[in-house]
């Protein structure tokens, strides 16, 4: 890490158990987002880590900010999420927008502004299936559909929407990526059912009844729209939650080893007891575990690696790992970590959260096995796989004579 890094980290510890752990008390007791809590935490300079510094920001690589993302991520749900959200939709922009769209809307991101990203939607699925149409008119593009999972749509200056493009004809011009102003003409915003955790952000449905949106908010190629998702966000975003994985997983063990160092039954702390011990060391192992292939990708993606089934594979160990140890940690607690007495309670909720963001962990494991399928060689000589199972073969597996 370099000086500067090693300072925001340092600094950060310190918001932790300060300003951050008051904004998170705030979020956790009213379950709002407001104006002010935002720009206090934008104030802390925590939301523009990894911002280019052309733009005003710190210009960390993801293997200098994920330590300090893991500081932040055990302090509140909420805190967490819009950290690694600030820290990460401005690649979009900065890797498929014009020069006039990033000299526009960058700057502004170093002070507080927020963009945002949708592409799930309610009635299909996050793929080559969504619904929501944009049809080119000669004053924009007509959005007509819905999206879900909006998250801080409130705070967003623009939306990331991907939508089905066509032509004023009707010709299929390939899913295409918005920024859709959210208080736009046409668009209507309807809050989402409070979640388990992570209590204050806003998750909206959004509705598009012929919203216009004017032909320089499209972002990247027309036709592109899912590689301005997936290769512009999801990648370095899903590594980004796996970093928060381990971070809020290293909180929840703190947490374990403080209480059973504490907490005593028969004049021992159980902290003595060897199946206390045996939690602990599969927390801490699960932890190390995941910070390393969480470290080892993002060091990949820094010197411009591609990581698809990498980052895929650190989301998927992350979310079942940080699940064991908030498991075991509760556990450990006994019934009183079931109360809001400990920490570990709003942790265990919050952890639950980010099996779904980005995908869950089933979308993981099929990422990681088509990209297997589709990479793979053979290494070895025909003669050492054994005998050819395909429809044309006449090998069986059978004594040889």
């Amino acid at each position: 890490m370099s000086t500067r890094s090693e300072e925001l980290l340092a600094r950060a510890r310190v918001l932790a158990v300060t300003e951050l752990a008051a904004l998170g008390r705030e979020a956790e007791a009213t379950s709002i987002v407001s104006d002010a809590w935002w720009q206090r935490l934008a104030d802390t300079g925590l939301l523009r880590l990894t911002l280019p510094t052309k733009w005003g920001g710190e210009g960390l690589s993801l293997a200098e900010y994920f330590p300090i993302l893991e500081v932040c991520a055990p302090v509140h749900g909420a805190i967490r999420m819009i950290v690694h959200g600030a820290n990460g939709t401005w690649r979009a922009l900065d890797r498929f927008g014009t020069d006039q769209q990033k000299a526009k809307l960058m700057p502004g991101l170093a002070t507080g502004s927020y963009l945002g990203f949708c592409i799930s939607e309610p009635r299909t699925g996050s793929g080559e299936d969504i619904g929501t149409t944009a049809v080119r008119s000669e004053n924009g593009w007509i959005l007509n559909g819905a999206k879900q999972w909006a998250t801080l749509a409130s705070k967003a200056q623009l939306i990331y929407i991907p939508a089905k493009a066509r032509s004023a004809s009707g010709e299929d011009l390939g899913i295409t990526t918005f920024m859709v102003d959210p208080n736009g003409p046409g668009i209507t915003r309807k809050h989402m059912a409070h979640t388990m955790g992570c209590k204050g952000l806003d998750h909206d449905v959004m509705f598009f009844d012929d919203a216009v949106v004017p032909h320089d908010r499209i972002l990247g190629e027309i036709g592109g729209g899912l590689d301005v998702a997936l290769r512009g966000f999801l990648d370095p975003s899903r590594l980004s939650i796996a970093a928060s994985c381990v971070g809020l997983a290293q909180g929840a063990l703190d947490q374990a080893l403080e209480f059973s160092t504490r907490r005593t039954t028969f004049q021992k702390p159980i902290s003595s007891r060897q199946y206390i011990q045996g939690r602990l060391a599969d927390m801490a192992t699960d932890i190390a575990a995941a910070r390393a292939l969480v470290m080892h990708t993002a060091t990949a993606f820094d010197r411009g690696d591609e990581i698809i089934q990498e980052a895929a594979m650190c989301k998927y160990f992350g979310l079942e790992m940080v699940g064991r140890v908030t498991d075991h940690s509760i556990r450990v607690h006994g019934g009183v970590g079931y109360t809001s007495a400990y920490p570990i309670e709003q942790m265990y909720r919050d952890a639950r959260g980010m099996w779904f963001e980005e995908g869950t962990a089933e979308v993981q494991k099929s990422v990681i096995s088509r990209q297997a399928i589709s990479k793979w060689v053979p290494t070895l000589p025909a003669e050492f796989y054994g005998p050819n199972p395909g429809p044309d073969s006449d090998e069986y597996a059978v004594l040889a004579d």
